[in-house]
């Protein structure tokens, strides 16, 4: 059956929004619910990078706007070096924007509410009955560098709880975190404390794997098998799980397919590895050095991605490194909360991720994580890191 235009309906590029989101539904039930309580202000979402988070801040936009609850998003990544007075004036900008489009947010134009810092204490009267949900993504960019900018923008925002108690009912805080999102949410949440909720973004299940291929379900459907292979080599990232998809769908077209197999999945999974590795770079550079280190050595020892503690000391020992028990835990108990290991039996565990395992031993990487393997291997002591 001959194919001609067929628009490949898979999005890996962009955050996925409108009819290419999926799943989610307990998140946004979660945020619903946090939006109704008048005693908490800030809400954390937490997760891996290439989760999903920021999809799931442009839906929540989407979908919470309402006449009578406004929603602004504001990306920090663009405000690194930015004074908290001015990251403050450009939430004005786009509060004055928003205000130009609706008669509905009773704000005085003319009134500088930048004159100082304390715009949102001055903002809140102004808003009346109205409710602004500022969605505040890439968060942990200024908790993780340390700058002057994260102490102040931080310490601003956790005083707004202490300082105006009745300000909670009209404006609501949403950020995401995700570089060491485990560490930097303890921090956070001892600001916040009670002011606060969290909630721990998660790979997609099986079934929302299988919602997802629904989207080419009227052009080269995925048949069941090919749906299974999808998810055992991703194990729902969205964004791994969002790539093999789009590979898949587009050798399926080109060999004048009716469907996608699961033979067509297996067959472009090393290309998608190598196409699209960077994903798995972002998400490494940001991982701790021993985690690094731990799934390098994990990655070679395993054996269909079953890896026994005799295979890493074995390997680790190949590598000239020592890897103590204490590290090795640690690593171990990270790696596993982040989803990338699951433990199988008391001394077996599984590398979860097989797009992930690829990514780190295929030759397109492997020559520069062998440098900088033997970067840390001189110092022959992981606890020395």
């Amino acid at each position: 059956m001959e194919k001609t235009n067929i628009i490949n309906p898979f999005v890996i590029s962009q955050p996925a929004i409108g009819n290419d989101f999926f799943g989610r539904e307990d998140a946004l039930r979660r945020v619903k619910y946090f939006l109704h309580q008048d005693n908490k202000l800030h809400f954390f979402i937490f997760g891996t990078r290439r989760i999903g988070k920021t999809s799931l801040l442009k839906n929540i936009s989407e979908r919470f706007t309402t006449s009578q609850q406004k929603v602004i998003y504001l990306n920090m990544q663009e405000h690194t070096e930015l004074s908290v007075t001015k990251i403050l004036q450009n939430l004005e900008k786009k509060i004055v924007r928003l205000v130009e489009k609706s008669s509905d947010l009773q704000i005085d134009k003319e009134y500088k509410i930048f004159r100082d810092d304390n715009f949102l204490f001055a903002l809140a009267p102004k808003i009346q009955a109205e409710r602004l949900v500022l969605l505040i993504d890439e968060f942990d960019v200024l908790v993780n560098q340390g700058c002057e900018t994260e102490s102040d923008f931080i310490d601003y925002l956790s005083k707004l709880t202490r300082n105006s108690p009745n300000f909670n009912s009209n404006i609501k805080m949403i950020y995401a975190v995700g570089r060491n999102y485990s560490e930097t949410g303890i921090e956070l949440m001892k600001k916040f404390k009670d002011s606060a909720l969290l909630y721990n973004l998660e790979e997609f299940d099986v079934e929302t794997v299988r919602s997802i291929t629904k989207l080419s379900e009227h052009s080269i459907p995925f048949d069941t098998q090919a749906v299974q292979k999808l998810y055992e080599y991703t194990s729902g990232n969205p964004y791994f799980t969002q790539c093999l998809a789009y590979t898949a769908f587009n050798s399926a077209e080109s060999l004048n397919l009716a469907t996608v197999t699961d033979k067509i999945v297996s067959r472009q999974f090393i290309s998608t590895v190598k196409s699209y590795g960077s994903g798995a770079l972002v998400i490494w550079n940001e991982m701790h050095p021993k985690d690094r280190l731990f799934l390098f050595i994990a990655s070679h020892a395993s054996k269909n991605r079953q890896i026994s503690h005799s295979d890493f000391d074995k390997t680790a020992l190949e590598l000239n490194l020592n890897v103590s028990e204490l590290s090795y835990n640690q690593s171990l108990e990270r790696l596993t909360k982040n989803n990338f290991l699951i433990q199988s039996k008391p001394d077996t565990f599984e590398f979860k991720i097989e797009f992930f395992r690829k990514w780190i031993s295929i030759d397109v990487r492997k020559k520069e994580i062998k440098s900088y393997v033997k970067q840390f291997s001189e110092k022959r002591n992981l606890d020395s890191i």
